[in-house]
Formats: C-alpha cells, structure tokens, sequence
C-alpha cells in the first residue's frame, strides 16, 4: 500500500524543498559589500529549481501510474 504513493510523496517533498529554498534565498537577501562585490546566496535558485523539476517529474510519473490502473 505505501508503494504505490511513493512517487507521489517524493514530488510532495521536493516540492515543499523548492519552496524553502525560494524562501532562504529571498529572505537572506543580497548586498553589496564594501569592495563593491554582490554578496548573495546564489545556491538556492539552481537548487530550487532541481528540486521543482524532480517534484514535476514524480508527479508526472504518479499520474502516469494512476491512470495506467484504469
């Protein structure tokens, strides 16, 4: 019974993973130091974005299974 959400709650979790790096990067912010270099958190935008394409492709994959059951 619990393998067959499987997929689905990893899209769950990369999703809610996304979501809080979108959040720690926009709330630890950017700066400009006083050498007039930017001081910024880049990390979190690619990583971000891995985890929103991992999310889509096990809920991609979910949906794919449940509508091969009917």
């Amino acid at each position: 019974m619990l393998k067959n959400y499987l997929s689905l709650k990893l899209a769950i979790i990369f999703l809610v993973l996304s979501i809080a790096c979108v959040l720690a990067y926009s709330t630890a912010g950017s700066y400009v130091d006083s050498e007039g270099v930017l001081q910024e958190k880049f990390g979190f935008i690619p990583l971000g974005w891995a985890f929103f394409f991992l999310s889509s492709g096990f809920a991609i994959f979910y949906l794919i299974k449940l509508l091969g059951k009917k």
